[in-house]
């Protein structure tokens, strides 16, 4: 096969790409440069230079020599990382383009110019996300390319770079991806959250090569990455679909509350960075007009569940009838309201409402229904696909398995909470029916069909009581005993039976797991209960894990 040679006008780009560049600072020497706007202006300065560069067509012609040597045949013609990271520092200032300066910009002769005056804005409109498109299409298939060479790399290749260099282009990846998934075209975030899962796709396959890698400071680089992998599916959860709220002293606030549909994108998606609000009509009770008229008349009035920002800018949550005029104003009749914590903010709370001067006691409790995504879509979330790619890749086998370390055990911790968090995260799906026929997409999903399972747990404790490595027994104490609060009783009950057969086995058979089992205990202890012997409610203890 040809050998694909490397091009040694590549460097030049650095030149251009990279804003550390003097001629991309303010010089101390010069006295007109030293003004608050020398920052802002050099920045410009290079975007300019990256957009000349994107006009003749650069972009593209790098996405295909970076695609044609991406794979282990053409390794070595492939840039260095330090080049592919200025490459990545440019390509987030490409996709970032459309966000704020895409409407200046006169492409290739004035094309965009002169259609904006010889046809409607709507055309150039449609040319304008044409134009995004495209060059969102060029930086994917950039990042492919380089996604591609790293996922290629073996493990002795890998181990020359430091954990640093990956992981300033993981990240560099992840702010293209995403500002690709935030622009908008024709007022639509077409690309969300598509961009999002590419990105997710390479950082579990990164993950992976991370934590089978001989190398102990890689894998621990890769636990790191779960974690953040984690982190980030929460970050990207869609909201539930709809609310049911039940027990209001206000018997009309009581209901179903749907997602408000003004609020999703054309693809069925919602962006969870934006507003949520959920909406109820008061039904009209035809067969008791009398009844409704004592009620207040608020039959087919619509009430709103919304967060609304305060001046101490707190996220609070409000069941209202929303002002016409002004929503979220003191115009607004509250019935109820949820002084939120933090970690609260981003969807209501089922408990812990509050009755407001309009509502009767006693405030609703409320229930989350499904997720706001396509029909179909449902078990197809970030946290289903990372739940499934650990599962099926064995990751927890990987922790407790013959290779066991204490680090490793206690940077998967975050792993194994989350899949026991995801055996309960699924609702049944109503089928969609169209003709007269169920949604095979929907019919043949199962539910909670990844997610941390018994067989693990037991794994962890037989680990635990064969190990000789005291360091890696107490590991796994913390562990079992940190996941205890947040697991069901199908995956308590067959542990804490292990953990007694084992104290039988010291009993009957001479087995000496006696010294584990009572370290287990007092490990339990300490979490659960306080000095003076009280009990610790789960809820804070586990709060503090």
């Amino acid at each position: 096969s040809r050998v694909l040679k490397a091009s040694p006008t590549l460097e030049a780009l650095t030149h251009i790409f990279n804003r550390k560049k003097t001629y991309y600072k303010a010089s101390q020497r010069q006295n007109h440069w030293n003004n608050n706007n020398s920052n802002s202006a050099n920045a410009e300065i290079r975007n300019q230079m990256i957009t000349a560069f994107r006009r003749q067509r650069g972009f593209r012609h790098l996405a295909n020599y970076l695609s044609k040597r991406a794979s282990s045949s053409g390794m070595e013609s492939f840039p260095s990382l330090d080049l592919i990271r200025e490459v990545l520092s440019a390509l987030e200032t490409v996709a970032m383009f459309p966000l704020g300066s895409g409407g200046n910009e006169e492409e290739d002769g004035g094309t965009a110019n002169s259609n904006q005056q010889g046809q409607g804005q709507q055309q150039h409109l449609q040319l304008q996300s044409q134009k995004i498109n495209a060059i969102h299409d060029e930086c994917r298939a950039i990042a492919s390319a380089v996604t591609k060479h790293i996922i290629e790399m073996d493990d002795q290749t890998l181990k020359k770079f430091s954990t640093d260099a990956i992981y300033k282009i993981r990240q560099s990846l992840g702010t293209t991806y995403q500002r690709i998934a935030d622009s908008k075209t024709n007022n639509n975030h077409s690309a969300y959250p598509m961009a999002i899962h590419e990105h997710h796709e390479f950082w579990r396959e990164l993950a992976l090569k991370l934590i089978t890698s001989q190398s102990l400071p890689l894998r621990l680089f890769g636990w790191e990455q779960v974690g953040k992998l984690i982190e980030d599916c929460e970050v990207h959860q869609p909201p539930p679909r709809s609310y049911i709220v039940s027990g209001a002293g206000t018997a009309w606030v009581n209901g179903r509350y749907e997602f408000d549909p003004r609020r999703v994108l054309e693809n069925g998606y919602v962006n969870p960075a934006g507003d949520v609000q959920y909406v109820h009509h008061v039904p009209v009770d035809v067969d008791n007009p009398e009844q409704q008229q004592q009620q207040g008349g608020v039959a087919g009035k619509t009430l709103t569940l919304f967060r609304c920002t305060m001046r101490s800018q707190q996220k609070w949550w409000f069941l209202s009838e929303a002002d016409a005029d002004q929503p979220g104003t003191d115009k607004d009749i509250d019935y109820y309201q949820h002084k939120s914590k933090k970690w609260q903010e981003k969807k209501p709370p089922d408990f812990g409402w509050l009755t407001c001067r309009s509502g009767e006691d006693p405030p609703p409790t409320l229930k989350s229904l499904s997720v706001m995504v396509p029909p179909g879509e449902e078990y197809n979330t970030l946290e289903h696909k990372l739940a499934k790619w650990a599962i099926e890749n064995g990751v927890i086998e990987l922790v407790l398995g013959d290779s066991i370390h204490r680090e490793i055990v206690s940077r998967s911790t975050e792993l194994i909470k989350f899949l026991a968090g995801m055996c309960n995260v699924d609702d049944p799906i109503e089928p969609v029916v169209r003709d007269g026929v169920a949604s095979p997409m929907q019919t043949d999903m199962i539910p909670n069909q990844y997610c941390l399972r018994a067989s693990h747990l037991l794994m962890a404790w037989k680990t635990c009581i064969n190990t000789r490595d005291d360091a890696v027994s107490t590991q796994i104490y913390q562990l079992l005993v940190s996941i205890l609060p947040s697991l069901s009783d199908e995956l308590a009950i067959p542990l804490i039976k292990a953990i007694h057969e084992s104290l039988v086995q010291s009993l009957d058979k001479g087995e000496d797991h006696f010294l584990k089992v009572s370290q287990f205990c007092s490990t339990v202890a300490e979490k659960f209960w306080d000095p003076e012997g009280k009990t610790i409610p789960v809820d804070e203890s586990f709060e503090s894990m």
